[in-house]
């Protein structure tokens, strides 16, 4: 027989055999429902048996129930746990996102608090550093004060911005500026203005200008203007004055200054008081002091003659220019010019002038070196110095001219020629092998061959088969010293010169 506890497991047994092997034709119900279901079958079945096993199937159900009941609480515990682990994940990622957004916050504001020192520092600079004051435009210049001589007018700006922190002031904001718009008529005050024909700055008469600024009867103004005081002279006092051409003290006529202070025809007056002379004897008398004078400086040292005094003639000696034209040029010049008076006052002028000047080469098939080639182009070393004197006279018509003199020489200082051609044998004149800086037509070194005063060989001839004169190599520059007047006006009336042309060095 079966105890009831074996009868009681035997029981639970088959409730669990027939719990999987119920029919599969059964319907199918949930796993918690049949296992109840079969368990209420087998408790009905033992208590059935009698009071005792149904006492031990409640103990027995009951502790498979509290079990259950504990297995679906630890389920639930579980599935809590489990849900409070994938919770605290999320918030441990939430956590830990927040703290990453908390830490690049910070970095974040710690850049902005580093950038707003700095931008603090600049506009801290900034308050400190200097501002210059800076204007407006200048405006419009205001009318002029005046109507008539100098008066003034103004313009006027303001400031924009004040100077700061020790920056540059404000400049000037009015601005004065002189302005004309006519001269004042008033006789008198020195100035030639409207109707006045004179005005010496007085307003007395029986001084040459009238107290109504009117040129006096005998007398004779110039030199006023609105910016200068007339000048009054009255003829025969012997002062050159107003427009008075000459004035030799006297009111005689047909001695060179006429009864009204003007120039006769055919006359040079020179001086205060005049000295009037014709105007061959004006020649005459420039030719020998020039003269004289030209050969005192030609034995000093051969320098020539430079004119600083237009009534004598008198000048200085200079040194005459080098032989040698450096920087490729072909010619000096040195020239002064004296006018008694101002340049434009029409007064006596000397013009002196000297040139040293390189002539074009020319070629000679009648030269050859020592091998008997030709291609010889020989050049001379020209100068000319020339002393010129202007004065001013009368032509045949009563018209004002200047009367030009000029005394000018021409010397030829030497011939040059390639080496090669110097030194031949059976030449009776020998050449001689120097530096010079003639504009490249020297060879490498600077040599060439020379022949002084230009006397060259008796075997060089002419292009055209004739014997070669010394003179002719400076021909040219004699024939344009000559006619040289130094001027091209109508005015100018050349008298006869005479070109010397000499072999003196």
């Amino acid at each position: 027989m079966l105890r009831c506890d074996d009868n009681l497991a035997f029981s639970l047994s088959n409730l669990e055999t027939k719990r999987f092997t119920t029919s599969d034709t059964t319907p199918r119900r949930s796993s918690k429902e049949l296992t109840t279901s079969l368990v209420n079958a087998e408790k009905q079945k033992l208590l059935d048996k009698g009071a005792w096993t149904k006492r031990v199937a409640d103990e027995m159900y009951t502790e498979h129930k509290e079990d259950s009941q504990h297995r679906s609480n630890l389920a639930r515990a579980a599935k809590h746990i489990n849900t409070a682990a994938a919770e605290s994940s999320e918030l441990d990622t939430q956590l830990k996102q927040e703290r990453q957004q908390s830490k690049d916050l910070t970095s974040k504001t710690t850049r902005q608090q580093e950038e707003t020192q700095i931008l603090q520092a600049k506009i801290d600079k900034i308050k400190k550093a200097a501002f210059d004051c800076t204007v407006s435009q200048w405006s419009k210049w205001t009318k002029c004060n005046r109507d008539c001589d100098e008066g003034t007018q103004k313009r006027t700006r303001t400031v924009v911005t004040k100077a700061e922190n020790g920056g540059e002031p404000c400049p000037a904001l009015v601005d004065k500026q002189s302005c004309f718009i006519k001269h004042c008529e008033r006789c008198g005050d020195a100035k030639v203005v409207g109707q006045e024909e004179c005005d010496d700055g007085n307003r007395k008469s029986g001084d040459g200008c009238s107290d109504i600024c009117h040129v006096e009867p005998g007398w004779s103004c110039n030199g006023g203007s609105t910016s200068s005081t007339s000048n009054c002279e009255k003829c025969g006092n012997g002062k050159i004055g107003g427009l008075e051409e000459c004035d030799d003290k006297n009111f005689k006529a047909g001695d060179g200054c006429d009864d009204s202070c003007k120039v006769e025809t055919g006359y040079v007056c020179k001086g205060s008081p005049s000295k009037c002379m014709t105007l061959d004897e004006f020649r005459e008398q420039i030719d020998a002091e020039i003269f004289n004078k030209r050969q005192m400086c030609h034995a000093d040292h051969h320098k020539e003659l430079f004119v600083t005094n237009t009534d004598t003639g008198a000048g200085q000696c200079i040194a005459r220019p080098s032989v040698d034209f450096e920087g490729g040029k072909s010619s000096h010049l040195e020239q002064t010019s004296v006018t008694e008076g101002s340049s434009i006052s029409g007064g006596t002028t000397a013009v002196s002038r000297v040139i040293s000047t390189l002539s074009e080469p020319t070629m000679l098939d009648s030269v050859v070196d020592i091998n008997g080639k030709r291609g010889a182009r020989p050049y001379a070393v020209c100068r000319s110095a020339s002393n010129k004197m202007c004065v001013p006279s009368k032509n045949a018509d009563g018209q004002s001219v200047r009367v030009c003199t000029i005394k000018a020489s021409v010397t030829c200082v030497e011939v040059a020629v390639d080496k090669r051609f110097c030194g031949m044998k059976g030449d009776d004149i020998s050449g001689k092998v120097v530096f010079r800086e003639h504009a490249g037509r020297t060879d490498f070194d600077g040599n060439v061959c020379v022949f002084k005063n230009c006397n060259v060989p008796s075997t060089w001839y002419t292009p055209e088969g004739l014997p070669i004169d010394p003179s002719s190599w400076c021909y040219h520059v004699a024939v344009q010293a000559a006619t040289d007047t130094l001027d091209n006006t109508q005015a100018i009336r050349t008298l006869p010169i005479r070109a010397n042309t000499t072999n003196g060095y």
